[in-house]
């Protein structure tokens, strides 16, 4: 686990080329340690995850044109900035917690009843 959290620390983006993905667990990994993440538009969830492209950029699947000028768009415009590093985890942390999760999933059973 913390070879992989050294290797999300020194990145600067995270690319997920999935032509199939569920949530992806491994975006919050990523940007819960302040890595951009660069994601195919097949991932449902990345909506959610990156903020609305506050913390993503998305591609078309199958398009390599796409796909590569993500990469080089997003390798000029990323700088290292520990503010944003320490905002994306805190944020990560706020959303998606499983003590956040579990609350919620609580809450909602409750008003269920």
């Amino acid at each position: 686990n913390k070879i992989l959290q050294s290797y999300y620390d020194r990145a600067r983006l995270f690319l997920l080329p999935s032509r199939w993905e569920s949530f992806g667990l491994v975006l919050l990994e990523a940007l819960e340690r302040g890595t951009y993440l660069v994601v195919s538009d097949t991932v449902p969830a990345i909506d959610d995850i990156g903020r609305n492209g506050k913390y993503s950029s998305t591609f078309k699947v199958n398009d390599i044109e796409d796909l590569a000028s993500n990469i080089l768009r997003c390798s000029k415009e990323i700088q290292y900035n520990r503010d944003i590093v320490i905002e994306r985890n805190e944020w990560v942390k706020k959303h998606f917690s499983w003590n956040i999760i579990a609350n919620s999933l609580k809450k909602y059973i409750e008003e269920l009843k």
